[in-house]
């Protein structure tokens, strides 16, 4: 596997961590889909949906020169957090972005496989009518170090 699957799988894991039973305060985990790119059932719901569509090469690591083979990579995460029709309003919102935040804050290294995550941003979503918030959307960028030209 490479690196970026393996992080990809470890934020997949540790989102569907976010449940009552697991002590957070939603169960926007119970479901998380990877690069879901179809509408989700109401019967799917709560739900994460997770994407990492750019990788960008950040330039040398913190101890390494400009000749070093040795590279720092910022692999950017798109999270949609999709909630029941019945949580769906800005309180409970932003009770799921709390949760996001507790569980990526509890290993932001993810295992050892990065050197830290970055909140990007994080926005409420509107249902299709824009009536009520269906969900949050939340970016966030994992670096880590490779080689150029290892996966």
């Amino acid at each position: 596997m490479s690196k970026r699957q393996d992080i990809v799988s470890a934020v997949k894991t540790r989102l569907a961590t976010i449940t009552t039973a697991n002590s957070y305060t939603s169960n926007v985990g119970q479901k998380v889909y990877e690069w879901q790119l179809t509408p989700v059932d109401s019967a799917n719901l709560p739900c994460i949906l997770v994407s990492d569509p750019v990788e960008s090469n950040l330039g040398p690591g913190e101890n390494s020169t400009r000749a070093s083979t040795h590279r720092n990579y910022g692999l950017e995460f798109e999270v949609s957090l999709l909630l029941a029709e019945a949580d769906q309003t800005a309180a409970k919102a932003r009770v799921a972005i709390a949760d996001v935040i507790k569980a990526i804050g509890t290993d932001q290294m993810w295992g050892g496989l990065a050197r830290r995550t970055e909140p990007v941003s994080d926005e409420l979503i509107l249902d299709g009518d824009g009536a009520h918030i269906s969900g949050v959307r939340m970016k966030f960028t994992v670096e880590y170090g490779r080689k150029p030209w290892e996966s």
